[in-house]
């Protein structure tokens, strides 16, 4: 038996809600139960801040105004970092750059 934090009330063990008072009734998480922590970033307020220029092209660009200036220039900034960064991952995995760590393509050697 469970009692009722608001009416003091004994409460059978299933009950979600007092039946005198109607208080929700608070069950205890068994110890060896895994708890999940879930982590959700606010960045909206912090773009709004300091970048709320390209809150706006993304605006304009769900509004379907793609022949707008800050619209073109986003897109042309998005895809010229995506480039970027496109070939700087495969200069470190090929290993163009000199003292980088090549990592291998296969994890376990094969022997022939």
């Amino acid at each position: 038996m469970t009692i009722c934090p608001g009416c003091s009330a004994d409460i059978s063990g299933d009950a979600r809600f007092c039946a005198n008072c109607g208080a929700p009734v608070p069950h205890p998480v068994p110890a060896d139960s895994e708890t999940a922590v879930t982590v959700v970033p606010e960045t909206e307020p912090f773009a709004r801040r300091f970048w709320p220029q390209y809150l706006i092209s993304s605006t304009r660009l769900l509004k379907g105004e793609f022949r707008d200036a800050a619209v073109g220039r986003d897109i042309v900034i998005g895809i010229h970092l995506s480039i970027t960064l496109f070939l700087v991952k495969q200069a470190l995995v090929l290993g163009v750059v000199p003292g980088a760590i090549v990592k291998p393509l296969i994890a376990s050697s094969i022997e022939i």
